[in-house]
């Protein structure tokens, strides 16, 4: 009896037979969101009558992180893309003793952008329509990709006027004002795209000698000077 006394005294008073953090049955840590190069992973609250002091994340048997207990869930970064990584979170209680772990394995995904190769192009044609503007048909090269190249965009003044898939590879934009600087994009099906397609330039409205003097190909004209009248002929003047 008086054993039993001091062992209901050591549970209720000092927490001696309590042991570690258990987790509830069919307990699992799962990964809500996976990139390239990051794996956010989340996990339910272990049972502790102790109460949850810190979480330790580890990676590939590698310590990431120790986070407080009231957070579950931590974002692993900096990691390669296409590659499996094994997870493991453990919980800490307030007396100091640590779960078994929650494990996962998890494969990234692809980070890796479309390449194009030397001597890419992309050409353009014009096509007047009037006062609706000019339509300007861009084609180009094909990119490549280390799973597949998904789509194709095209980029003026860094806002997207058009997207198309990897038939064809041709795109028509039409506007009254289409004179810029204009490049292609290739994308994968990750969400990778690339920065440095090829790219053209499209003069529809300034006519050559602007786009000319605007590339320092042609010498601005002097103040004052008034070409067309240097170009007329001089007048013959006749006495009576």
């Amino acid at each position: 009896m008086r054993d039993l006394l001091v062992l209901a005294m050591c549970i209720g008073l000092m927490g001696c037979g309590d042991g570690p953090p258990k987790w509830p049955a069919e307990t699992r840590m799962t990964a809500t969101t996976i990139t390239g190069n990051s794996v956010t992973l989340e996990w339910p609250a272990p049972q502790d009558a102790d109460g949850i002091k810190a979480y330790a994340v580890r990676q590939n048997g590698t310590l990431l992180a120790q986070i407080e207990g009231n957070v579950t869930s931590y974002t692993a970064e900096n990691l390669e893309g296409m590659t499996e990584y094994k997870f493991e979170v453990v919980a800490l209680d307030n007396k100091g003793k640590w779960s078994e772990p929650l494990s996962l394995p998890v494969k990234t995904g692809d980070s890796e952008v479309p390449k194009w190769p030397e001597g890419s192009t992309m050409k353009t044609a014009l096509e007047s329509k009037g006062p609706l503007g000019t339509a300007v048909t861009f084609t180009w090269s094909e990119a490549s990709d280390n799973v597949a190249v998904t789509g194709y965009r095209i980029i003026a003044e860094g806002e997207t006027v058009g997207e198309v898939g990897v038939e064809g590879r041709e795109l028509v934009y039409q506007s009254v004002d289409v004179d810029g600087s204009y490049q292609v994009q290739a994308g994968d099906a990750a969400g990778n795209w690339s920065n440095d397609g090829p790219s053209a330039r499209v003069w529809a409205n300034k006519g050559l000698r602007p786009m000319l003097r605007s590339q320092g190909l042609l010498n601005q004209p002097t103040q004052g000077f008034d070409a067309p009248q240097l170009m007329q002929a001089p007048r013959l003047q006749v006495t009576p």
